[in-house]
């Protein structure tokens, strides 16, 4: 399993989001916190495999935890 998410901040990691997991059969209605500074998508292990062969790449958990206080920061600043 997979979660997939955005490394940008706001709308524009939100639109980045939806438009790639749709390449994959990902539907939109199957989002994580929609809105908030985790949202997500969870990918099963052969579609992930397919993602990161497709240009997606594997972050580890510091990179996630700080991408998500920084989501989380902006978020509290809108």
């Amino acid at each position: 399993m997979y979660h997939v998410l955005s490394d940008q901040i706001g709308q524009e990691g939100s639109r980045e989001l939806r438009h790639f997991v749709a390449r994959f059969g990902l539907r939109p209605e199957w989002i994580q916190y929609e809105g908030r500074y985790r949202e997500h998508f969870d990918a099963r292990a052969d579609t992930g495999l397919e993602m990161l062969a497709s240009g997606a790449r594997l972050a580890t958990n510091r990179e996630v935890g700080l991408l998500l206080a920084a989501k989380k920061a902006a978020m509290a600043e809108e």
